[in-house]
């Protein structure tokens, strides 16, 4: 809840906790230019250029950053409110690059490494004064077990690598924890190569498998040929996940393992660990809705099954397969690539 209601609804019937007891703001990655002002004028530009203070783009809008708090220097509760929890630096500092809080050292405590010093004041990165509360061996045995990798599949044969870079620098940028993805890419002999190094260069640090499977692609390309349709095969590549991919169909508990498969020409804007663990219901695997075009439309001859007129309806939508997450478990139990290729 905001502020302003709690404070139209206490009417000022509060009282104040004292000094000393709400050092608040740690956990800021900026100022607001109408706070900055007095900061300056009280705390003097010596101390803005040491810890190089100043306008920077971040988080998607401009901030006056890093944030700085003296208050550390002498209150008894230090409150680390704002998007740099301490125990998430990795997220913050690394994945989104927030510049991070300098706080003003308490006097008696042994300044680290990196401390600033300006005119007999030490300052430090606030995190440091929350780390000195709990070794990093026993944080780790806080902490959540580590989740299971995301498997992300792109699959593409244009040696123009514009749209493939989008798409993967989106998902990144919009994840909390990219460090869960396998990024596979399906594609040509001729190509692996190029885009194993371009991507790597990229993206360091970002995992990368890359997968290649003539045979299984001139067997696409045979199955295409005798259903007269001109497209390349990579572009039924999703119906093969399980065949391309080579990964276990199983996790440890007995669930399946999922892939979620995007095209190259997608854009993200939000966290696709959401969508990747989205509940399928017990199917095998999930579909957007392609409405732009019907299945009357694609392939007449479906409406002569039994119940597909009555279930679907004659307008029913077309799928998108640009968009899909696959249960490789499911899918193979289902024998569903068995019956793509039977029609």
């Amino acid at each position: 809840m905001s502020q302003p209601p709690w404070l139209l609804a206490l009417f000022d019937e509060y009282a104040g906790l004292g000094n000393g007891w709400n050092c608040a703001g740690l956990g800021r990655s900026g100022f607001s230019q109408v706070e900055f002002k007095p900061f300056k004028d009280q705390q003097g530009a010596k101390l803005i250029a040491s810890l190089d203070v100043r306008k920077v783009y971040q988080a998607y809008a401009w901030e006056i950053s890093p944030y700085v708090a003296t208050c550390s220097a002498t209150d008894k509760l230090l409150h680390f409110n704002g998007v740099q929890k301490p125990w998430l630096q990795d997220d913050w500092e690394s994945l989104q690059q927030l510049r991070a809080a300098h706080c003003e050292l308490p006097p008696g405590i042994t300044p680290p490494l990196g401390t600033i010093e300006v005119q007999a004041r030490k300052f430090v990165k606030c995190v440091w004064l929350w780390n000195r509360f709990i070794p990093n061996q026993k944080l780790e045995t806080l902490k959540p077990s580590a989740k299971q990798d995301i498997h992300l599949c792109f699959s593409t044969d244009d040696p123009d690598l514009v749209a493939l870079g989008t798409a993967v620098s989106s998902v990144i940028r919009h994840s909390r924890r990219s460090e869960q993805f396998v990024f596979h890419v399906i594609t040509s002999e001729t190509l692996a190569a190029t885009i194993n190094h371009t991507l790597q260069s990229a993206f360091a640090g970002s995992r990368f498998e890359f997968h290649v499977e003539s045979a299984l692609q001139d067997r696409i390309s045979a199955i295409l040929q005798g259903s007269g349709l001109k497209l390349s095969p990579f572009s039924l590549a999703v119906f093969y996940l399980e065949h391309y991919l080579g990964l276990k169909i199983s996790n440890d508990d007995g669930t399946g393992v999922r892939v979620l498969f995007l095209d190259t020409d997608v854009v993200v804007q939000g966290d696709v660990a959401d969508l990747y663990n989205i509940d399928l219901f017990g199917k095998a695997l999930a579909f957007g809705r392609d409405c732009s075009q019907s299945f009357r439309k694609l392939d007449p001859d479906i409406f002569k099954l039994d119940d597909f007129d009555s279930l679907h309806g004659d307008d029913a939508c077309s799928i998108d397969k640009g968009v899909v997450v696959a249960d490789l478990k499911k899918w193979k139990e289902q024998g569903l690539t068995s019956h793509f290729e039977s029609w």
